[in-house]
């Protein structure tokens, strides 16, 4: 891929064929216009090499290699329109609410360790001694967590 003698053109190869090409506004980068000139012929020899029967035809090839190029353009235009509906994120937690959620996930934590001990104590899976058991009837006791079955 050379640039011809003229600056305002660039001069590429693409599936074999090369082509004098030149920007709309003849201002565009010479680098980029290769860029996309390289992007396209990998595209059309990868369609070549998933459907043999059509590698002889350039025209077919270029068809479908422009059909998986403007899916590809499609889809991520649609993924950036979704991303720019999106609600922007919240305004970042301040010190006193990132430590009241810390003391919350804490507390849940410790509640779901008292519950699954007491749940293995029940099915005879924890054998704890008599004062830890006492302590952890305590434990659920001070935090409000240990109800006593009704009395029939």
């Amino acid at each position: 891929m050379t640039q011809a003698a003229n600056n305002s053109s660039v001069q590429v190869t693409i599936f074999g064929q090369t082509h004098d090409i030149c920007a709309p506004d003849c201002s565009t980068d010479p680098d980029h216009i290769r860029d996309l000139a390289r992007y396209v012929d990998a595209e059309m020899r990868s369609v070549a090499n998933r459907n043999p029967n059509m590698a002889d035809d350039s025209t077919k090839v270029a068809l479908f290699a422009a059909l998986n190029i403007a899916d590809e353009c499609l889809l991520l235009k649609t993924r950036l329109e979704a991303e720019e509906d999106r609600e922007p994120s919240p305004k970042p937690l301040t010190k006193e609410e990132r430590q009241r959620i810390r003391e919350r996930r804490a507390k849940h934590f410790t509640q779901r360790v008292y519950e699954k001990q007491l749940l293995q104590t029940a099915n005879g899976e924890l054998v704890l001694s008599k004062k830890q058991h006492q302590a952890l009837l305590a434990l659920g006791r001070s935090k409000g967590w240990h109800r006593r079955p009704p009395k029939r």
